[in-house]
């Protein structure tokens, strides 16, 4: 991307330097060195130049995009194409809805500011902290003074910590909470009232106003959920869905699976990352033995070579790839489908109606779609996805002979998508991770595709 970057500044012409697109790719962005300063380009319209536009921060919300961009001397953060108040430097940039929120520094001490208004001064803004709510009616930092480090939700400043860990919010954004530690003890705090004190915690959910995590004293490891757990030797994963809680554990006699403090069952060795809910405590888990992965629910046990990710659709199907020698399948409901030499993690449509996935059959890439087959030179798994409607699918896709990439939409339309834009995203992530992010950018590039149609 330096190479890119240099190429640009010594050519004449205005360069991309980034492309993107909103998260709707209804609106497409492009950074452009211009001389010796650099400009966005919304839809072909060309903003105000700058000596500098930071790339890294962009972020976009409807036709809205944000970023920072330095002036001179100053750093200022652009918003729908209105620079704001000068700083010194700006640090992490969150935007969701209509709201957007920065970490600034001038003089040596740094603030956040959320919609225009600076809050209090510190001595630092800790890195990877800022978050927005999915609104972005909430907002929560962790900031350091010369008392400790303290956690601000919508403005009220917490007590000081030693350390804090793991902000979060929960599903739907009503609720925060994070991890502290005060000397030898640490704490999990939920909307700024903390709970009993631990040695050590890990694994934090939050159900609600709930949390749900692990935590070590004496005696142990415990799963604290309505009901602390027996003490264990380890806890290796713990899932939550609404009220229910399920964990995967060691203790003295090997490995357990538990609901809502009840052994569901026992084996040599579970899988941490096979534990699903699929209803109150209906559990899907796989466990590992000589004879290969075993998925397990209720009184059905497969056994396969190899399986994926569990996957629950919104009727509470359950889906996954798993392999047996050389042959993949796709079982729904444990009913295997033969998938041929590879198959990807299965989709679900949001109603549950439609089920697709990636396969490899015959050397050739395939997108199958309620049973229908597609061909690809190639298909980039993990991109497909549903529209929300559920009534059409996407997947990037790319055709070798021509070297070049697209959106391949109900299997018939092809979307030019550009290499630039790839690395651009990865350039951004790479430079400024965005919290919480799950790899899933190019999913959601061809859901927006789909929902286009």
């Amino acid at each position: 991307m330096r190479a890119l970057i240099a190429l640009a500044v010594a050519g004449c012409a205005p360069t991309v330097i980034w492309s993107g697109h909103s998260a709707d790719r209804r609106h497409s962005f492009e950074v452009v060195q211009d001389g010796d300063q650099q400009r966005v380009i919304v839809d072909g319209a060309r903003r105000a130049a700058y000596t500098r536009v930071a790339a890294w921060s962009l972020q976009t919300t409807g036709s809205r995009i944000v970023h920072a961009a330095r002036q001179g001397r100053d750093w200022v953060v652009v918003d729908a194409g209105r620079p704001g108040a000068r700083w010194d430097g700006i640090g992490e940039l969150a935007v969701a809805g209509d709201h957007t929120a920065y970490a600034a520094e001038r003089a040596g001490r740094w603030q956040v500011v959320v919609d225009g208004v600076a809050g209090p001064a510190w001595d630092a803004v800790l890195a990877g902290t800022l978050r927005l709510s999915p609104t972005g009616e909430h907002v929560v930092y962790a900031a350091r003074d010369a008392g400790g480090a303290h956690v601000v939700i919508d403005g009220a400043i917490g007590p000081a910590w030693d350390g804090v860990a793991h902000l979060m919010f929960g599903e739907g954004g009503a609720h925060a909470g994070y991890v502290a530690r005060a000397g030898d003890q640490a704490t999990v705090v939920v909307d700024g009232e903390p709970g009993p004190r631990h040695r050590e915690i890990a694994r934090l959910r939050l159900s609600g106003a709930r949390p749900v995590y692990a935590a070590r004293d004496a005696s142990g490891w415990r799963v604290i959920a309505a009901e602390p757990s027996p003490p264990y030797r380890e806890v290796r994963a713990i899932v939550t869905a609404g009220e229910h809680a399920a964990w995967i554990a060691r203790d003295d006699g090997g490995e357990l699976v538990a609901c809502d403090g009840a052994i569901v069952a026992r084996a040599a060795r579970f899988d941490p990352a096979r534990l699903a809910l699929v209803g109150g405590c209906d559990l899907v888990y796989a466990t590992r033995d000589a004879a290969g992965v075993h998925v397990v629910h209720g009184a059905i046990d497969q056994t396969y070579d190899e399986v994926g990710p569990i996957v629950l659709g919104p009727g509470g199907q359950i889906a996954f790839a798993a392999r047996r020698a050389d042959a993949w399948y796709i079982a729904v409901d444990f009913q295997p489908r033969p998938a041929g030499s590879y198959a990807g993690e299965p989709v679900f449509s949001p109603d549950g109606t439609r089920l697709a996935y990636v396969a490899r059959r015959d050397r050739r890439w395939q997108v199958v779609v309620d049973g229908r087959a597609y061909g690809f030179d190639l298909v980039i798994d993990g991109t497909l996805a549903f529209s929300r409607d559920g009534r059409h699918w996407a997947v990037i896709g790319g055709d070798l002979a021509r070297q070049q990439l697209f959106f391949a939409v109900d299997g018939t339309r092809r979307v030019p998508l550009a290499p630039v834009e790839i690395y651009s995203a990865g350039e951004r992530a790479a430079i400024h991770p965005v919290p919480g992010d799950d790899g899933s950018l190019l999913r959601a590039w061809a859901a927006a595709e789909a929902d286009r149609s």
